[in-house]
């Protein structure tokens, strides 16, 4: 039978969105390796933001290990939220809620050990939680440690859109099932995994283990955002044809995949129509607009 299990710490209805962002590992700290080191890009003023930091200690190992965040140490210890032993293995989570210590733009994470046996670092999230006018999202944020024998599988179901966070050890392999598609994730990995229906997660070692340490759920309804574009003698004009203000829209010409044109636009409002310069672009040229807001992306693409 499976191990440990993980819980919400954070659910509801937020007038907003939520973006989720992550660092993976995995990372094996230790006097010759001593960091990790990630970033997250905060955008305007989030309602909460949380950091999950997960990581594998060899048992009654209590590591002097520091979090820190923007050259702020969260903890000197090691004080996890959640810990279940396994073969030796003490599997540990800790969930911070980072709000006030945060800041807009860039924010440096950093987990550093400096002793002789390792702490393996499998993942650094940050997840974020922002107003947006005319949003509406329904979460609930699952954080733990459910470790799965050889031959254990783990079901879950999604309404909206829903984030897994994996890791099999140095032994074992996993199969997921996630939606309509069917693949194997090798030993030693952890991986991110998005579904909208259903997941299956599937230990087929025959030893080692297999776990999930993070699931969040959201379904959003979201406003009317769209956008229309036609060439002109100056260029592509785009048309922002959405309900909503966006914080950003950017746009990216596209020949054969690559990027020839870019351009950010602060601040379009409904009705606005922006003016991308570009001269000798060939017909049927593929233009791909990203609204965003807050944490929310919408990518949209048109040729002109």
């Amino acid at each position: 039978m499976a191990k440990g299990l993980y819980s919400a710490f954070d659910s509801g209805t937020l007038e907003g969105v939520i973006d989720v962002n992550s660092s993976l590992g995995p990372w094996r700290l230790r006097s010759s390796n001593p960091e990790t080191k990630s970033s997250v890009v905060i955008e305007g003023r989030p309602e909460r933001v949380y950091l999950l930091v997960d990581a594998e200690v060899p048992e009654r190992l209590s590591p002097a290990w520091r979090i820190i965040l923007n050259d702020l140490s969260l903890t000197k210890v090691f004080r996890p939220n959640v810990v279940v032993g396994d073969l030796g293995v003490e599997h540990a989570l800790t969930v911070y809620d980072v709000t006030p210590i945060v800041r807009q733009g860039r924010n440096e994470l950093k987990v550093t050990y400096k002793g002789e046996i390792p702490v393996v670092v499998n993942g650094v999230i940050t997840v974020a939680l922002y107003r947006a006018e005319k949003f509406s999202t329904t979460f609930s944020l699952e954080a733990g440690e459910l470790v799965m024998d050889p031959g254990e599988e783990r079901n879950e179901r999604c309404e909206g859109s829903c984030i897994a966070f994996l890791k099999t050890s140095v032994t074992a392999k996993a199969v997921v099932e996630s939606d309509n598609l069917r693949r194997v994730v090798p030993p030693e990995t952890v991986e991110e995994l998005s579904f909208s229906k259903r997941l299956t997660v599937r230990n087929e070692s025959q030893k080692g283990s297999v776990k999930l340490f993070a699931l969040f759920r959201s379904k959003t309804v979201e406003p009317r955002i769209a956008v229309g574009g036609e060439r002109t003698s100056g260029g592509i004009v785009i048309a922002y044809e959405g309900d909503v203000r966006l914080n950003k829209l950017i746009v990216n010409v596209l020949k054969n995949g690559v990027s020839v044109v870019y351009k950010v636009f602060e601040g379009v409002s409904p009705g606005d129509r922006v003016t991308l310069p570009v001269q000798d672009l060939e017909s049927g040229s593929l233009v791909r607009a990203v609204a965003v807001i807050a944490g929310y992306r919408k990518v949209m693409d048109f040729k002109v």
